[in-house]
């Protein structure tokens, strides 16, 4: 059925659902509709008025990837001043799929002092899974691991953190990883390494795998 963007009376919980997850996915893939509701749905949230919650986090997060540095600026601007600790939430993991022209606001707000540490590794891990932006975080997460592993020395933060890095696919990348891992203190997160590590070795195995396939399939057709 056609779901629209405006929630229709009496409709049933699962297309409301279902409604957040195609505009979502619309949007991300630059559906231009999908973009001018979201610009029209963040200028409202931003004048105050209460709007539909399962339609907040798909516009925040297309605001954070195709909106300006003044869109960012006002994103966060909305974490400050918002009362519900669901949006905020929500407004920082559309953060982390912001747009490289705007990767600083974000790294600074996200390894800034005005966010929980409860919801913070939770945002670096969405982070770390964001194949535009990856290594710029990752960079920044070994920059700040004293802090981190302060802030999480008792509990499963760094974890988290470390299960975002299953987005690396090269053996670049996973050797700089456990070049770093190799020598910071694991009693955390040891057996989510451990898991990491053999995720992206699948991903790896699978990639080149591909390409041979894509290579003998080429050669075949004499190209």
């Amino acid at each position: 059925s056609d779901l629209g963007l405006i929630e229709k009376k009496n409709e049933t919980l699962n297309n409301k659902s279902l409604r957040g997850l195609a505009y979502l996915q619309a949007g991300m893939s630059s559906h231009k509709t999908s973009l001018v509701f979201a610009k029209k749905f963040f200028a409202a949230r931003l004048k105050n008025q209460s709007l539909d919650a399962k339609m907040r986090l798909p516009s925040y997060c297309m605001i954070a990837k195709f909106g300006s540095s003044e869109n960012i600026s006002s994103l966060i601007s909305l974490y400050r001043k918002s009362s519900m600790a669901l949006e905020q939430q929500q407004i920082l993991l559309a953060l982390t799929k912001i747009s490289y022209k705007s990767i600083n606001q974000s790294i600074k707000f996200l390894f800034g002092d005005e966010i929980r540490d409860q919801d913070r590794h939770l945002a670096l891990d969405l982070a770390l899974e964001n194949p535009e932006n990856k290594l710029l975080f990752w960079s920044e997460v070994k920059k700040h691991w004293p802090i981190l592993r302060k802030k999480y020395e008792a509990g499963r933060g760094l974890g988290k953190i470390v299960s975002g890095l299953e987005s690396f696919n090269t053996e670049k990348e996973l050797k700089d990883m456990k070049t770093f891992l190799n020598v910071v203190d694991k009693k955390t997160f040891k057996q989510v390494l451990k898991h990491t590590i053999e995720k992206i070795e699948v991903n790896i195995a699978w990639q080149i795998r591909d390409q041979k396939e894509v290579y003998k399939y080429l050669k075949s057709e004499g190209l």
